[in-house]
């Protein structure tokens, strides 16, 4: 279906094994409250421990993405007249103001569609200096795991799926 999204995620885990991080990787997704997919298949054959070679290549390209996506949207409310934040009180509730509200969320580490990268040991887009310090210090207990995610189209009603437990 043309309306489906499908999309590849790198979520980082503090995890002694696969196993363990991959139940932790799945428990984020089941207990999101507001992002929802209808699959999320976690890829075992390219995820990866810190102790393997193409774990800080994905990590740089996942962070490099998420970074990508912020400096898109500021972009766009340049373009929307509103690139300096002397300009934000007159900022109407539209694109514009959605757009700002997704770089926050970006920025302050709340999980959304638009991440690539998600630290779920820091609640983060990002990586900062000290939990690359505890990686480097013992890269056997941190994993890098590759997931799925997929959405069908717009027959399926999503509101419910953004309150807790599909109320109002």
């Amino acid at each position: 279906m043309a309306d489906d999204l499908t999309k590849s995620l790198f979520i980082l885990t503090s995890c002694p094994d696969y196993k363990t991080g991959k139940t932790a990787v799945e428990r984020f997704f089941a207990k999101n409250v507001l992002v929802k997919y209808d699959t999320v298949h976690v890829v075992e054959t390219e995820s990866v421990s810190a102790q393997n070679n193409g774990f800080w290549p994905a990590v740089d390209h996942g962070v490099s993405a998420n970074r990508h996506i912020v400096k898109k949207m500021v972009d766009e409310l340049q373009e929307e007249g509103f690139g300096h934040t002397d300009s934000w009180d007159t900022m109407g509730q539209g694109y514009a103001s959605s757009t700002l509200h997704t770089i926050a969320h970006m920025l302050d580490g709340f999980f959304g569609i638009d991440s690539v990268f998600y630290n779920l040991v820091e609640d983060s887009h990002w990586l900062s200096p000290m939990c690359l310090g505890r990686i480097k210090a013992d890269p056997g207990a941190f994993w890098l795991f590759t997931v799925e995610v997929k959405s069908e189209g717009p027959d399926v009603d999503r509101v419910p799926f953004m309150r807790p437990l599909g109320t109002e």
